[in-house]
């Protein structure tokens, strides 16, 4: 006798996908903009392009110089962090503050030490990071940490492929068959699981690492973990 029928199966797998697919696919596709966010941001920030001059080659740049460029462009502003650039045709970067509300990104040529521009720190990679980690949504005495609520999606993802892997008998045949002579709804379910096979490998990866963050930050509000200490470059001198 089965712990559970293949109807039961099929009715659970259909309802995790009605309630919650729609929010676990903004989930995802956040994550899939944030992956490539830096390169929008390049795209669309003109201070972020460099050219490096001909026959310059690439190395680390001079820490003291980059500072001293911000100092000098914001000099009522504290300097919190410096970034090098990721690649030759990228500026570096220093995150500055001048109070709690006013925080603002600084791009600098990394060849000539030229401050280029600023932005806000809402940008294209912190807006889909934030609502891909969290949703927007801080812990507060009536909610935890949005965290929780996306991880906990892990659940749903996990559920889904194993209910579907489940209730889908040789399912290994729907990695290559996908027929578009037997009607619309034929294809359609073909091709709803030819693409769940294909994506189960990555379905269980995303499930595994959301319930790693979703324990991490349990173990983080009950203080089991703790915060490595960070250096405050806006006190050091060069």
């Amino acid at each position: 006798m089965k712990w559970i029928s293949e109807k039961r199966l099929f009715q659970l797998h259909g309802w995790l996908g009605l309630n919650f697919g729609l929010l676990l696919f903004l989930i995802c596709f956040a994550g899939t903009c944030a992956v490539f966010s830096h390169d929008i941001d390049w795209l669309i920030e003109p201070a972020l392009r460099v050219e490096p001059p001909a026959g310059a080659e690439r190395r680390p740049p001079a820490w003291d110089e980059l500072y001293r460029s911000v100092a000098e462009a914001h000099p009522h502003a504290s300097i919190s962090y410096l970034a090098a650039p990721p690649d030759e045709h990228t500026a570096a970067r220093a995150m500055i503050y001048y109070n709690a509300r006013d925080l603002r990104w600084v791009f600098i040529d990394p060849y000539t030490y030229e401050v280029r521009g600023q932005s806000t720190m809402l940008n294209v990679a912190s807006f889909f990071r934030i609502f891909h980690k969290q949703f927007y949504i801080l812990s507060s005495d009536y909610w935890p940490h949005g965290r929780v609520f996306v991880c906990v999606f892990s659940f749903v993802l996990l559920f889904s492929a194993a209910t579907g892997l489940l209730f889908y008998k040789k399912w290994w045949r729907s990695l290559w068959r996908l027929r578009f002579t037997h009607g619309r709804r034929v294809f359609w379910s073909d091709l709803h699981r030819m693409a769940g096979m294909w994506s189960l490998l990555f379905a269980v990866m995303f499930s595994v690492t959301g319930l790693w963050y979703l324990a991490a930050q349990i173990m983080e509000h009950m203080d089991v973990t703790y915060q490595p200490a960070w250096a405050d470059v806006s006190k050091q001198s060069f």
